[in-house]
């Protein structure tokens, strides 16, 4: 315990703590544990509200080597994660060779992924992929996952402190190095007692596994309970890398659920009305010149559902995402999907017959040649469509309305080949953990969340069983006295904020200047915005104990969105087209109307290869001064595999004691 004026804060000492409860903190902890670590802290924000236990698609995907493919391999699969750009080859490498392993752990704990009757692990081709490497246990893969790795951690005697928020992270220097020593919470339950739930967390190593931003954008798929720790990382001197690429696509909005792959793959209808509902019109019969040329992109868009600036031209799939945008953005309309009638184009009566072949043989190969799209659906992915009914939604008798919504940031905390961060015995898992680049194949990242949390597992376990010693730490006491002040100061402030506004505020910008359309000047406002909220916020309090929380999350969002912008604005000044799923121009550049109202085709300067070799790093000083730094991409190593090598190596351990500060250790 921490005594301050007759208050105490819980103080509880730990060998690791974990902020997070997704699939990737839970693996950590569990890989831990089987090391013979025990002395571990779970420290949520809520068991179940984050991403991995409440998102997925029609069938989520989860990305490894393919070990029924013939002619797929470890260095096969490190290639083509590292040509997707803006990715270090050491660690596209790591995450092929132990995607196997990491997936046949969930096998082995329960996870129900499909095999035949041979007990062959079979694939599918996702998006961005040549080696159908997906696989999927339905549309709950991540939930599954979670409530597997759950039951296997209950095996083991690992502290959850639920409800629960991590507010700061501790560090300190020693001999011109940045250490973590521990955290701070606020306890939910107890924010009303005068220390206002603070707690404090004194560990030797700190794994941080909360997720992307889900909570920055207004039009997102993440769970709307979703908070992400980017800020407060970037508090802490940790250095992020590739904040300009995220994945956005098409998506219901109640509930809120990517609509990918059989949700597309069915040819359902999609229309517009105005805002009171009225006004009804197929809006895709504006642009597409054919039916089948309508069809083949609502078709493609199942494989190819995040939007990507290379599938807009000749009439390409990602056109759909800048129509749908079009219409909600522009023209102020709702846009709908609807699996209750099949798209009707003009005049024309639709048929299965008159849809592009590839669309046609998809179907006639799937057994799902019925007449109306949502039988189409239940044929394909009975699933998905029950996922729906599950959640209050009939689609055989009402539409989804919905939008271009953020889904995923492939960017994040930078780290080594270990998953630490540049501060010492700091690691970051999971989608908090920037390690994918610009095009990163489907299900990619639960397959990286499960290796670099066993990669970090492995180095802390190696590093606690040798005995390394953790250097001398500051004096934490002062640290939480000096936190509890402020909090006192926050709320006797004079003057207060608006939270629920300015948090609205956030996410309309993000949305507008950081979604699949991006421009110079819309980045340029949407900072000095941006600036003025953050020190309205410096110079403002709360009114009671209930906005302690949100108003400390309300200032990491702006440090997010600030870092955000300023490397959009890196990349704008220097790109011509865009990259990845956005795009640099106006959408009323982009899509212009010929004299009979038609839109006329959409086209897009190539964008091949710009800063793929590169990667933009961003980091706070200690003035809040944003630094940016390009690094070149580390190619795939070339090493020796001689196994009587590697052998002894191994026995030595000696690759744990390289250099690993940074890439290509």
């Amino acid at each position: 315990m921490i005594h301050s004026n007759n208050i105490t804060i819980p103080c509880i000492t730990t060998k690791v703590a974990i902020v997070g409860s997704g699939t990737a903190s839970l693996n950590a902890a569990v890989h831990l544990a089987k090391s013979g670590i025990n002395d571990i802290t779970i420290i949520t924000h809520g068991l179940s509200k984050g991403t991995s236990a409440k998102a997925g698609s029609d069938k989520q995907t989860y990305y490894r080597l393919n070990p029924s493919a013939q002619s797929d391999s470890v260095f096969l699969m490190a290639q083509d994660l590292f040509d997707s750009g803006a990715m270090h080859g050491d660690i596209a490498l790591i995450e092929a060779a132990l995607s196997t392993r990491a997936f046949f752990h969930l096998v082995d704990i329960g996870v129900p992924f499909p095999h035949d009757k041979y007990g062959n692990y079979i694939g599918y081709i996702t998006d961005h992929d040549k080696k159908a490497r997906g696989t999927s246990a339905g549309p709950y893969t991540s939930i599954l996952m979670h409530r597997a790795l759950l039951d296997e951690l209950s095996r083991y005697n690992i502290s959850i402190i639920d409800n629960t928020t991590a507010i700061d992270i501790l560090t300190f220097e020693n001999n011109n190095s940045h250490y973590v020593c521990g955290l701070l919470a606020i306890d939910h339950n107890k924010i009303n007692e005068n220390n206002h739930g603070l707690m404090c967390f004194i560990a030797d190593y700190v794994i941080v596994g909360t997720g992307g931003p889900g909570d920055l954008f207004k039009d997102s798929v993440y769970p709307e309970t979703q908070i992400t720790s980017l800020g407060m990382l970037l508090r802490a001197g940790a250095v992020v890398h590739n904040l300009t690429e995220m994945q956005f696509g098409i998506a219901a909005q109640q509930p809120r659920w990517n609509l990918s792959g059989s949700y597309q793959q069915a040819i359902p209808r999609y229309y517009s009305t105005d805002i009171d509902g009225n006004n009804e019109r197929e809006f895709l019969n504006d642009y597409f010149p054919s039916l089948e040329s309508l069809t083949l992109a609502t078709f493609l868009k199942g494989y190819q559902w995040p939007f990507d600036v290379k599938k807009i031209n000749n009439y390409g799939s990602s056109c759909i995402d800048l129509l749908v945008y079009y219409e909600k953005h522009v023209l102020n309309r709702r846009v709908f999907i609807d699996y209750r009638t099949n798209p009707c184009y003009h005049s024309n009566t639709f048929s299965l017959e008159s849809i592009h072949p590839e669309a046609f043989h998809y179907l006639q190969n799937s057994n799902a040649l019925s007449i109306l799209p949502y039988q189409r659906l239940q044929q394909i992915n009975k699933p998905a469509f029950d996922l729906f009914m599950s959640k209050g939604v009939d689609l055989s008798k009402q539409p989804l309305e919905i939008a271009i919504c953020h889904q995923h940031c492939n960017g994040g905390c930078k780290g080594n080949i270990w998953w630490e961060s540049n501060i010492h015995n700091l690691f970051t898992v999971g989608e908090i953990n920037g390690s994918h680049g610009v095009y990163r194949p489907g299900g990619s990242a639960l397959n990286s969340g499960q290796v670099g949390s066993l990669r970090a597992a492995q180095m802390i376990a190696y590093r606690i069983h040798r005995g390394y010693t953790i250097p001398h730490k500051p004096n934490i006491n002062l640290i939480v006295k000096q936190k509890l002040e402020k909090m006192n100061h926050l709320i006797n402030h004079t003057s207060t904020i608006n939270i629920k506004l300015e948090k609205e505020k956030i996410q309309k910008r993000a949305s507008e200047s950081l979604g699949i359309i991006r421009n110079l000047q819309t980045t340029i406002e949407a900072l000095h915005l941006n600036n003025n909220a953050l020190q309205a916020v410096i110079v403002s309090g709360i009114t009671s104990h209930h906005g302690l929380l949100d108003f400390f999350l309300l200032h990491d969002m702006l440090i997010v969105e600030r870092c955000m912008l300023e490397a959009s604005l890196f990349m704008l000044e220097r790109l011509n087209a865009g990259r990845g799923s956005w795009c640099i121009a106006g959408i009323n550049h982009l899509i212009q109307k010929d004299k009979m109202g038609l839109i006329k085709e959409i086209t897009i300067n190539d964008c091949d290869g710009i800063y793929c070799n590169e990667i933009l790093e961003i980091s706070l000083s200690k003035d809040t001064i944003i630094e940016k730094n390009l690094v070149p991409v580390q190619p795939i190593p070339e090493y020796d595999s001689w196994f009587e090598n590697v052998w002894a190596e191994y026995q030595q351990q000696n690759f744990f004691d390289d250099d690993i500060t940074s890439h290509g250790g």
